[in-house]
C-alpha cells in the first residue's frame, strides 16, 4: 500500500526497489494516487508497469496518507498488507523477513524494521540492540513499554487484526500521530508491535 502525491523520483525508486525483491511475484502493489500532476505518473509508469501484479487506485483530491492507506486496505484482501512510503527502498529479502516475523508469534499484529535514518527512534540500532530480548527472540524485540509505536514509513499488518481493531483513523487526515494511535489500539486489543532487527 503506497500513498503518493508528485514525486515521481522518489515514488519510481520505491517501487523500483519492489521490483528487484524476491518475492515480488507473490505480491500485489496498490499505488494509491492522491491526485498527482498527470506529468508525475507519466514519470512513474515505467517502475509501475515493471511489477509483475499491480493495482492503481486514482483518488479524485489529495486526502492525505491515513484516507488513501484506508483506501487500499479496502481493496485488498490479502492476509498481510504492507504500509510503505513512497520515499522508502525495501531490501530483496524484506518480505520473508515480515513473513517469519509474523510466523514466531500468532499474537503479532504489526511488525517493523529498523530504519536508515538515525534521527527516528527506529534508526537508533546500538541503543535499540542493547535492550534484553524479554521475548527470546532473536530477529526481533517485541515493544513492552507504555506509548511504544512502529512508525507506518514500513510496517506490516497483519489481516486478522485489521478486522478486528478496524482502519486508520482517519481524523488525522495527512498523517502525523495516526500511526502511534493505531499502535495503541492494537496494544489495547491485545495484539504485539514488533521491530525486526535485521
Amino acid at each position: 500500500m503506497i500513498p503518493v502525491h508528485n514525486q515521481p523520483e522518489l515514488t519510481a525508486a520505491c517501487l523500483r526497489s519492489l521490483a528487484a525483491s524476491d518475492s515480488i511475484g507473490s505480491c500485489r502493489v496498490f499505488l494509491v494516487d492522491n491526485a498527482s500532476d498527470p506529468a508525475a505518473l507519466e514519470k512513474v509508469a515505467p517502475a509501475v508497469e515493471a511489477l509483475p501484479n499491480w493495482v492503481l487506485i486514482h483518488k479524485g483530491h489529495n486526502s492525505g496518507f491515513v484516507q488513501a492507506t484506508n483506501a487500499g486496505i479496502r481493496v485488498s484482501a490479502a492476509p498481510f498488507v504492507l504500509l510503505l512510503n513512497n520515499d522508502t527502498e525495501v531490501p530483496r529479502d524484506w518480505l520473508g523477513k515480515f513473513l517469519s516475523t509474523f510466523a514466531a508469534d500468532a499474537r503479532i499484529g504489526i511488525a517493523g524494521p529498523l530504519s536508515s535514518n538515525p534521527g527516528q527512534w527506529q534508526g537508533q540500532h546500538e541503543r535499540i540492540l542493547s535492550w534484553p530480548q524479554q521475548d527470546g527472540h532473536p530477529r526481533y524485540r517485541t515493544l513492552h513499554w507504555p506509548g511504544a509505536m512502529l512508525s507506518f514509513f514500513c510496517a506490516m499488518l497483519r489481516r486478522k487484526m485489521i478486522d478486528e481493531i478496524g482502519l486508520l483513523d482517519e481524523s488525522f487526515g495527512v498523517g502525523l500521530g495516526d500511526d502511534d494511535e493505531y499502535c495503541l489500539r492494537v496494544r489495547r486489543a491485545g495484539w504485539k508491535l514488533a521491530l525486526m532487527l535485521d
